[in-house]
Formats: C-alpha cells, structure tokens, sequence
C-alpha cells in the first residue's frame, strides 16, 4: 500500500488474519481501530466490516483467509 492509501470498509464470508510486515496501519475491524507496525497481527471474523489505511510510508501486509479469497488489486474498483 502506498502511504495514504485507504482499503475501503468492506465486509465477506471469508475469514481473515493480518500480519504487517512494513510500515505502519490504522486498522479498523467493526467499531474497533488501532494502529498497527511491523510484527502486529489482527484478525476479522466472517461478514465483519473493515477497513485499513496505510499511515506516512509503504506498508506490507500478508493476508491468509479462509475460504481462500482472491488477490485485492488497488486501483481496480
């Protein structure tokens, strides 16, 4: 993600955890957001809403999801 970038609330079937590998995050999962750095993890639990911004730099961040979910692509809305 480039910095400022906004992951729009979103919400699916699937179940997700995060792990941020670069740079730092506000995430946001339901009513819930925290800022997030290199070597946190959160999880979303299926049909949640959230969200997540990149803050001030690049971020990194690996998704594992079940069922598996295909690859969210920036810019392709």
């Amino acid at each position: 993600m480039k910095p400022g970038s906004l992951l729009p609330e979103h919400k699916h079937l699937h179940e997700q955890i995060s792990y941020v590998l670069e740079g730092d995050v506000e995430a946001t999962v339901g009513t819930s957001s925290k800022t997030l750095h290199p070597g946190d993890v959160y999880s979303v639990k299926s049909n949640t809403s959230h969200s997540c911004r990149a803050l001030g730099q690049p971020v990194r961040i690996v998704v594992a999801s079940s069922p598996l979910l295909r690859d969210y692509i920036f810019g392709e809305e």
